[in-house]
């Protein structure tokens, strides 16, 4: 084998190693992508469950203003449900919380995932360079 073949051979090697990488690295982005696609939906499913929190706290909000009149019979009631109401916002603010951070996770892994995709891009280039180099030296040999 002469050193031109031993190189190309090499070459051929370490295009395949390349093109496996990239392969892996493409496989590793659309997990990431998936696993951001179920976050959205979970992202969904919990900003549904606060707009129904919030449409409790403003239906109990209105019944408040409705037993207004009966303030003197039902104090200790009104109490309770305020209580309960400053529970329910807090809920709310701790799954507001959750989310803020959830989307800034997100928003991490996107970025992250952009430079995965850039550096696939760079890859690809520099494989496309080798390979345009192996086929000039070909294409040069007899």
């Amino acid at each position: 084998m002469n050193p031109a073949e031993s190189r190309l051979d090499r070459l051929e090697a370490l295009a395949e190693t390349i093109l496996l990488s990239i392969q892996q690295q493409q496989s590793q982005i659309n997990q990431q992508q998936s696993q951001i696609a179920q976050q959205q939906g979970q992202i969904s499913q919990q900003q549904s469950q606060i707009n129904q929190q919030q449409g409790q706290i403003s239906q109990q909000q209105s019944q408040i203003s409705q037993q207004q009149s009966q303030i003197n019979q039902q104090q200790g009631q009104i109490n309770d449900l305020r209580l309960s109401t400053l529970d329910l916002r807090a809920s709310v603010a701790d799954m507001v919380s959750m989310i803020g951070t959830i989307v800034n996770e997100m928003n991490d892994m996107q970025a992250e995932i952009g430079g995965m995709q850039a550096e696939v891009r760079g890859m690809q280039l520099e494989n496309r360079r080798i390979l345009d180099i192996l086929l000039n030296q070909q294409q040069g040999e007899p």
